[in-house]
């Protein structure tokens, strides 16, 4: 669950870096090269266009700085979005959207610590409730439970899903920006991903992401359609 809860801690983080939800290879490109075209052919541009030669939207460079509320990511992830398990769980980042095509993106240290230990009692308790259902199936208390899964306690538990270096917790990747519409991979190696894309605008030195949009593979859709819109204000 630590794995799950750390990549989609980065995925909602970046509402505007959508995650590449399909695989690596051939069929990758080829399905980047065919949907590129497709939304060329769209806009009115000619079917030769291809990533490679669209040039990015240069409004959008430069390093950006916002506050995230992750309260509907948690709530969405311990149970309903719509229910309230945690209110105002603040995190500060930054994205710096490089001329060369790429970008970086991190925590704020302080107020990422902040928000882990506002969330820490909601997962104790969410935990007591799941190990004790599955302790009582398995026809023994919940201490004997947890010492077969080499824990004493659901305290130590949630200190391991929760055990996050937020300094090592960074995106990277290449972006596509154009026609108000921002594409990403989470690789520096990988070409943005043409499925999903963040709809933004930029208005002098304010970045807003307004809606995602994606297909119905992506596996972020909830999560991140309830962190919108965000505005992240130029640093430089």
């Amino acid at each position: 669950m630590k794995k799950m809860i750390a990549l989609m801690l980065c995925a909602a983080a970046m509402t505007l870096m959508l995650p590449s939800c399909t695989s690596d290879g051939d069929d990758v490109a080829d399905m980047q090269s065919s949907q590129i075209q497709t939304d060329a052919q769209t806009d009115g541009q000619t079917d030769a266009e291809t990533l490679e030669n669209i040039k990015n939207d240069e409004s959008i460079q430069g390093l950006w700085a916002g506050v995230i509320d992750y309260a509907p990511f948690f709530n969405g992830l311990l149970g309903d979005s719509d229910e309230k398990l945690v209110e105002n769980v603040m995190i500060d980042m930054t994205v710096e959207i490089r001329a060369d095509g790429t970008y970086t993106g991190g925590f704020q240290k302080e107020s990422f610590n902040s928000a882990i230990e506002k969330i820490k009692p909601v997962l104790i308790r969410e935990f007591t409730r799941i190990y004790s259902e599955m302790a009582d199936r398995a026809g023994v208390d919940l201490k004997s439970f947890l010492a077969s899964i080499g824990h004493d306690s659901v305290e130590s538990v949630a200190d391991a899903q929760l055990s996050f270096d937020p300094e090592k917790m960074t995106l990277e990747g290449q972006y596509l920006a154009y026609d108000g519409k921002l594409y990403v991979s989470l690789n520096t190696e990988e070409k943005p991903d043409m499925n999903s894309y963040g709809v933004y605008t930029v208005n002098g030195n304010e970045l807003t992401m307004s809606d995602i949009v994606e297909d119905e593979d992506s596996t972020y859709g909830l999560l991140n359609a309830v962190m919108v819109p965000i505005t992240f204000t130029r640093q430089k």
